[in-house]
């Protein structure tokens, strides 16, 4: 039986988060530009979502494979190392005491920490979808998805959405059973953790400009990219020099997972490679097949165009031309 949560309420969390909360709902309200939105959602469905353009190489099998090599890499000293560590350390920035091969082994160890935290607890907080261009991806979140939407698919995944209505004209959660996140109360409730005194709700201007975007935090980064990459695929950008534009946006960011994990650490022996095809994650296979990391149960599944790397070899891949006579210039180029 999972653990369940408390619902919380503005009066519950920080005199700081209530501000950041209250600045960006002001902005909201008074300017009509956005919307924050609820649903839940099967983690396979999610997963597509993610993974939809299969022109793109970052799948959540791919990341998850990149993150196996990261990890095959490192050498068996620095993994006994990271039992030694503390959560300032778990970074490449070498000035905070961390190296590559740290953030690796913390990198691949969260995965197996949270996917053993969900069994044990209901999702802590929702995923907060952001849209990239046309499709979407999420953050913060982004190991979290690979738990709840390829490691153990989850039946219901909890997720939230700040849609811009004039950078994503037909949102995606219209076609989902959604709720509109009406007060500060509502937004606060969806984080069961937002009391924890390393949560923190983010509250910033976000400018952007015919060539990129300008943020004043590196947690900012991905929602900015991926609003200019809307900016440019919805043709916002008639003029490269006169095109300017800002809004606000919220997120937030906690380390209580840093706190669990650090009391976890001798589970880094739960993860090894048997040999150089089979790779354990706790009770999670893995085997190299093409030069990719898969998931057990993946190996016999059929090749798709997400899954598979035969795009990338001209002799067997497809080609296909778009001969719609309404279809403008700028779509066929993409």
């Amino acid at each position: 039986m999972k653990k369940s949560s408390k619902i919380l309420t503005m009066d519950d969390i920080s005199a700081q988060n209530q501000g950041l909360v209250n600045g960006f709902w002001n902005w909201m309200e008074t300017t009509d530009r956005a919307r924050i939105v609820k649903f839940n959602v099967p983690g396979r469905t999610l997963r597509s979502i993610f993974d939809s353009d299969p022109l793109e190489t970052t799948t959540l099998v791919d990341t998850m494979s990149d993150k196996i090599k990261r990890y095959q890499s490192v050498s068996p000293f620095r993994k006994q190392q990271f039992k030694i560590t503390d959560p300032a350390q778990w970074t490449e920035d070498e000035s905070l005491g961390g190296n590559v091969d740290i953030y690796a082994c913390y990198s691949i160890f969260k995965l197996l920490w949270l996917s053993q935290s969900i069994d044990k607890e209901e999702q802590q907080s929702p995923l907060q979808i952001i849209q990239v261009g046309r499709k979407y991806s999420c953050h913060p979140g982004s190991d979290k998805r690979i738990v709840l939407c390829l490691l153990k698919p989850q039946a219901r995944v909890r997720c939230f959405y700040v849609h811009y209505p004039e950078f994503d004209p037909s949102p995606w959660h219209w076609t989902l059973p959604y709720d509109e996140v009406n007060t500060p109360n509502d937004l606060v409730e969806m984080f069961h953790c937002a009391d924890h005194h390393t949560f923190r709700f983010f509250h910033t201007n976000v400018k952007l400009d015919g060539h990129t975007f300008h943020c004043d935090d590196y947690h900012y980064k991905p929602f900015a990219m991926g609003l200019h990459k809307a900016a440019v695929k919805y043709r916002k950008i008639k003029n490269k020099d006169k095109f300017k534009v800002d809004v606000d946006h919220l997120t937030y960011v906690d380390a209580i997972h840093r706190m669990g994990m650090m009391a976890s650490k001798d589970m880094i022996d739960d993860i090894y490679f048997k040999n150089d095809w089979t790779f354990q994650l706790g009770e999670f296979k893995f085997l190299l097949v093409n030069d990719t990391w898969l998931p057990e149960a993946f190996v016999k599944a059929p090749k798709s165009l997400i899954d598979s790397k035969y795009k990338t070899n001209t002799s067997t891949a497809n080609s296909f031309t778009n001969n719609r006579p309404n279809i403008s210039r700028h779509r066929l180029g993409q």
